[in-house]
């Protein structure tokens, strides 16, 4: 990064603050993970993935030392057993760097746009860049192995029409067809769902404290519900579309990581799971699907609180950047 006598802003610090705790969290995850991955290919993803935390992790602890700034603790070592056995399949673990990668594409665009010194906007560019591309070699792979879930086909328009009156708002008696775009946030929503559901099944397995396990169990059924949830969505709307056959738990209850690590990792999957929520909401024209991803996120809200709650009763939480 060039170096500069800018002070860094609010909005650069804690974006800053949180990509280090993030990586620091799935740096760990993928040291696990690379002990017992079998398929090469997804091998080399993982391990690309996980020289870009460490690579990224240093830069944002070289800023902030020259900032004088503290470097977070993050997670470390003691928050993950690279020796424990396997507990998801190789498929599975390439559709969770898929759906990371999603989620840190997001977040980086974001990023750069709230940035206003030419260092850290170079980070964060820099970085978007680098997981665009992770995102297409991790499609053509998926393609390449036939485990990649297309959204749902549609019926190609033949001619431009102009809406006619206001029953194409309602969705409550008479529903109109699903727009394109509705079917495709509903997809997305379902299979994210999907894979949250498997990884937390696992989490569930392997969870050595009492009241992680049962919050853990609470954020499974959530998963569960809202994947059910999107898909009788579509398949009311006789839309054909493939459920993934490949997300995968082994039998395993030895914990590959640290309650703590367990439960950052759910936080940061409800902070997703709300920004898709909000994109389906914004974009749906029904006001049956707006209620119902209205419901979604104030579930998920709350489910996400108490899991905030419980992280500060344990004394896990470490405290952001503060004014």
């Amino acid at each position: 990064m060039a170096h500069t006598h800018v002070k860094l802003t609010s909005a650069e610090i804690s974006l800053l603050w949180g990509s280090y705790i993030s990586d620091s969290m799935t740096r760990q995850m993928f040291d696990y993970f690379l002990g017992n991955v079998e398929d090469p290919d997804v091998q080399q993803l993982l391990q690309q993935a996980h020289t870009h935390c460490e690579e990224d992790m240093c830069a944002v602890a070289a800023l902030f030392r020259e900032e004088g700034i503290p470097e977070p603790l993050g997670f470390t070592a003691a928050d993950a057993r690279r020796d424990a056995p396997r507990l998801y399949s190789d498929v599975t673990l390439l559709f969770f760097l898929k759906n990371r990668t999603m989620i840190v594409q997001t977040l980086n665009a974001m990023s750069a746009s709230l940035s206003a010194r030419e260092d850290v906007r170079e980070f964060f560019s820099e970085r978007l860049l680098r997981f665009n591309e992770m995102n297409n070699r991790q499609i053509s792979m998926m393609l390449e192995k036939g485990v990649y879930t297309r959204p749902p086909f549609v019926t190609l328009p033949e001619k431009v029409d102009m809406v006619k009156d206001d029953s194409f708002l309602s969705g409550i008696w008479d529903k109109r067809p699903l727009l394109a775009q509705e079917a495709a946030n509903l997809f997305l929503n379902q299979e994210i769902n999907a894979l949250g559901a498997t990884v937390l099944k696992g989490y569930l397995q392997t969870a050595q404290d009492k009241d992680v396990r049962k919050y853990l169990e609470r954020g499974y059924e959530l998963a569960m519900k809202f994947a059910s949830l999107f898909a009788d969505e579509l398949r009311q709307a006789g839309v054909v579309f493939a459920v993934n056959p490949y997300f995968e738990v082994t039998n395993s209850n030895v914990p590959p990581f640290s309650d703590k690590l367990m439960l950052a990792h759910v936080d940061a999957l409800n902070t997703a799971g709300i920004s898709n929520y909000g994109v389906g909401l914004s974009s749906s024209m029904r006001r049956d699907l707006v209620s119902m991803y209205t419901k979604c996120i104030a579930q998920t809200l709350e489910f996400a609180s108490d899991g905030a709650q419980l992280v500060i009763e344990k004394g896990w939480l470490e405290q952001p950047p503060q004014v």
